[in-house]
């Protein structure tokens, strides 16, 4: 699967979550194997229903789908300036991304589980998920015409 990234940068391709990860589980085994080193890498077992990613608009996602989740901020964020993700917006990177971003990294989970973590265990379980620095790769491809204005909030009346 070519790479592709959820609008705050995460590897939607190489998603423990994603459908194709799934697919290229032969067994069932082969996949509850894989949920648990899931689970010992990063605290959570990918659902049984895979993560149709947050480009799916959600007229596609099927009833019922929690993954992507219809209330990410970013996501909203996102598909209100109409860019394919974060790395084209103005305002990059907010906090709202690169608290996302940063959640899972190598250091910080190495951190946690006091050992280090092996390159195969790294590029499966939390590379996918470095999307800052995805991000940031995407933004350093762009020209200034490629960035687009952030969205804005009028400023709020109120009345003393």
């Amino acid at each position: 699967m070519p790479d592709v990234y959820s609008k705050c940068g995460m590897n939607c391709g190489r998603c423990p979550w994603s459908r194709h990860t799934r697919e290229a589980l032969k067994t069932d085994e082969d996949f509850q194997r894989f949920r648990d080193r899931c689970k010992t890498i990063l605290g959570y077992r990918p659902t049984e229903k895979p993560c149709l990613t947050c480009q799916t608009p959600d007229e596609e996602l099927p009833k019922g789908s929690r993954l992507p989740p219809h209330n990410c901020l970013v996501r909203q964020c996102v598909d209100k300036i109409r860019v394919e993700n974060c790395a084209y917006c103005s305002r990059f990177p907010c906090g709202q991304v690169r608290d996302l971003g940063t959640s899972w990294t190598r250091e910080k989970l190495e951190e946690k589980h006091g050992a280090s973590i092996s390159e195969e265990d790294y590029l499966t379980f939390i590379e996918p998920f470095e999307g800052l620095k995805h991000l940031e790769e995407i933004r350093a491809s762009l020209s200034p015409e490629d960035i687009v204005k952030a969205a804005t909030v009028p400023p709020l009346k109120t009345k003393i």
